[in-house]
């Protein structure tokens, strides 16, 4: 769908499944994931810690190390 295209979380969520769309009545050309602003509120919280976890990783830290970062660092914000 165009919302679909031109969407920041497409690369992430592909689109949803095929099987999971609905029409959106009103607008032809709409098929929309049903969890598609579910997501999109996920990935908008996610995306910090996630960026941060994937930094430390190239870094060498340990999964265990990278929790125990990220989490001390979401208690300071």
């Amino acid at each position: 769908c165009k919302e679909c295209r031109n969407c920041p979380w497409l690369k992430l969520c592909h689109g949803g499944c095929l099987k999971d769309r609905f029409e959106d009545t009103e607008k032809e050309d709409l098929k929309k994931y049903y969890l598609c602003e579910s997501l999109k509120q996920f990935f908008a919280h996610a995306e910090k810690p996630i960026h941060r976890a994937m930094e430390l990783s190239r870094q060498g830290k340990t999964p265990d190390e990278i929790m125990e970062l990220i989490q001390n660092e979401w208690i300071k914000n």
